[in-house]
């Protein structure tokens, strides 16, 4: 990603590359109904490009005093772009993550984002789990990223003679639960209970 936004540098429109590329016109022929664009946690080109090529944001939050300190930075940059760039750009939702009810401070971050944000916070929450810091000390995942690779790969092309295995199956269903709970909660409505 730094490549492309090292790229972009110099590049006619490079506010609008995104924009360009996610036309009305090729989201209709493609079917969509929602694009999600998922951002690296900075503030560069490559996010101007995805806050200017969208309508509405998605905040996930890590139930951390210094993440409630990025938040605030990231407000400052989407208000920029409302007013220098998409003046449609809206917060649309906050999913609250690595959140551990044992713990004051989360509940306390909990709810400062709750005050702040009263209709915006999603009623779900995504609890903090040891399995990904375990699994990145096993460097294992590169393999759930993998095999989540060849899964879509497997859905997209779906004459290949190779079919996922059990377990792989298993991983996608995981990051799916996670990802379903977060988007039922966007669409059935959002809650300040958190």
């Amino acid at each position: 990603l730094a490549a492309v936004e090292i790229e972009l540098v110099s590049k006619v429109r490079r506010e609008y590359r995104l924009r360009d590329a996610l036309s009305p016109e090729f989201i209709k022929e493609a079917g969509f109904d929602y694009v999600f664009v998922d951002c690296p946690p900075s503030l560069g080109l490559l996010t101007t490009n995805a806050l200017n090529a969208v309508e509405e944001v998605l905040i996930p939050i890590q139930c951390e005093y210094y993440a409630l300190e990025g938040v605030n930075q990231l407000l400052k940059y989407i208000t920029m772009v409302q007013h220098q760039l998409n003046p449609q750009l809206h917060i649309s939702a906050i999913l609250l993550t690595m959140f551990d009810a044992r713990t004051l401070h989360a509940r306390e971050v909990v709810a400062r984002v709750v005050e702040a944000f009263p209709d915006a916070v999603f009623h779900t929450t995504i609890n903090r789990t040891v399995k990904f810091p375990d699994a990145s000390v096993a460097a294992e995942i590169h393999t759930v990223g993998m095999r989540l690779s060849t899964m879509l790969t497997k859905a997209m092309h779906p004459d290949s003679a190779t079919e996922p295995s059990d377990e792989d199956i298993a991983i996608a269903r995981v990051i799916g639960d996670v990802w379903l709970s977060a988007l039922l909660a966007w669409v059935t409505g959002r809650s300040t209970a958190a």
